[in-house]
């Protein structure tokens, strides 16, 4: 009597990537509060690089002056005017796109152990990250209820611009090992990413005190 054929996998098991097993829908991302506290950190940073970005344009300023730099001058850069606006607005972005690219995290990230990657659980990539810092304008409006209501919506709690950039930010023990950037990378993503904040800021200030 033939024997039956053995019966094929079932649909519902689950997926291995690289050594770890993934539910058919994906990695599990993290929910809205401890993302929303993570970039409060993030951004307690990006004001403390402004403070001591200030300070140095203020002492080079005075340097370049020969110690005489005049009154209209200080008040140009003693109040937020658009440059200024602007080159916080890009310093915070660069911060952040650096970050994940070279490493994967922010600190505010790294602080609660959490990750940026691919939906496949790869590393971010750069092209990625622009697109979902991008995405997180219009995600911040009304104090994060629009990144809120669309991770409502996701399996993987993807804010828009996660899902624009097919990015996911999960708990770094969920992703294979060869996948996450040890501490070296981190220093050199945080090192590159408060310089070219503190650079964007700079250059705001230089622009608004020749405008």
């Amino acid at each position: 009597m033939a024997t039956s054929a053995p019966d094929p996998p079932s649909s519902t098991s689950g997926l291995t990537f690289g050594g770890y097993a993934l539910e058919e829908h994906g990695l599990e991302g993290v929910s809205f509060w401890p993302r929303a506290v993570a970039r409060v950190i993030d951004f307690v940073i990006h004001y403390g690089v402004g403070y001591f970005a200030g300070m140095l344009f203020r002492i080079m300023l005075q340097i370049a002056a020969g110690g005489h730099v005049p009154l209209r001058i200080w008040l140009k850069i003693s109040h937020l005017n658009l440059p200024l606006f602007v080159a916080a607005l890009l310093g915070a972005t660069a911060y952040q796109v650096i970050c994940e690219t070279v490493h994967g995290s922010s600190l505010g990230k790294l602080m609660f152990s959490m990750v940026v990657v691919n939906e496949d659980g790869s590393p971010c990539r750069l092209r990625a990250a622009i697109i979902r810092e991008i995405g997180y304008f219009p995600d911040s409006i009304f104090f994060g209820i629009i990144a809120y209501a669309a991770m409502q919506k996701s399996r993987q709690q993807q804010r828009y611009g996660d899902q624009w950039a097919d990015t996911v930010v999960c708990k770094r023990s969920d992703i294979a090992q060869q996948n996450l950037r040890g501490a070296g990378r981190f220093v050199l993503a945080l090192m590159i990413a408060v310089m070219a904040d503190a650079a964007f800021l700079m250059l705001g200030l230089l622009i608004q005190i020749n405008s």
